[in-house]
């Protein structure tokens, strides 16, 4: 069985503890009987459910996350498409890419920072 993943879980926690203050306040301040808002509560959580199995089955939240990379300077998720850091301006078209590890080395480089491998 695959684990999920802790955001997962902490919201569809706090979004069932929301709902349920919800119902509470629902039911104790305007009277409405309990069954009506059990019902309409009921099925918003199996909305969302389903919702949520349908993002996991299609791999939406992992799209999401491939179309970000991490700046190499301030560390600043960007959009993969940049050619410059919106956070601190650096230039990310300049650099090399090491045949051996895939670090990217800044041009005129001859060794690799990272696996000290040679750059052509």
């Amino acid at each position: 069985m695959k684990k999920q993943n802790p955001i997962y879980i902490f919201s569809t926690l706090m979004s069932l503890g929301v709902a349920g203050f919800v119902l509470f306040l629902l039911v104790s301040t305007w009277g409405i009987p309990f069954f009506v808002i059990a019902i309409i509560f009921f099925a918003g959580i199996v909305i969302f459910f389903m919702m949520m199995a349908n993002k996991l089955a299609t791999n939406s939240f992992e799209k999401r996350f491939e179309r970000l990379k991490e700046c190499e300077n301030c560390k600043a998720i960007i959009p993969r498409e940049s050619e410059y850091c919106p956070a601190c301006g650096t230039d990310l078209g300049e650099s090399v890419k090491c045949e051996y590890c895939g670090h990217k080395n800044k041009i005129g480089s001859s060794i690799c920072e990272e696996c000290n491998g040679l750059i052509e």
